[in-house]
């Protein structure tokens, strides 16, 4: 089995953009670990040098949280 860390993705996300023509903006990069509801306790996977990890984002309006809950924003 292949170990593979969060930090050797990020390097592929890097390669792929590049190869594409794309530039990753490092400074406003997010992460979010999405995981079940019912586990009470969290493995997380190492966090990633200068990337800010949030518990939950804004997408077009709708806030997702990392137990992948929907909420508007009325």
């Amino acid at each position: 089995m292949c170990d593979i860390t969060i930090q050797d993705e990020l390097e592929n996300v890097l390669a792929w953009s590049s190869v594409n023509k794309l530039q990753l903006n490092l400074t406003k990069t997010k992460e979010i670990v999405f995981r079940r509801a019912s586990v009470n306790f969290d493995v997380l996977p190492q966090h990633l040098s200068n990337v800010e990890r949030l518990e939950c984002v804004r997408l077009l309006g709708i806030y997702v949280d990392s137990k992948l809950s929907f909420f508007g924003t009325s």
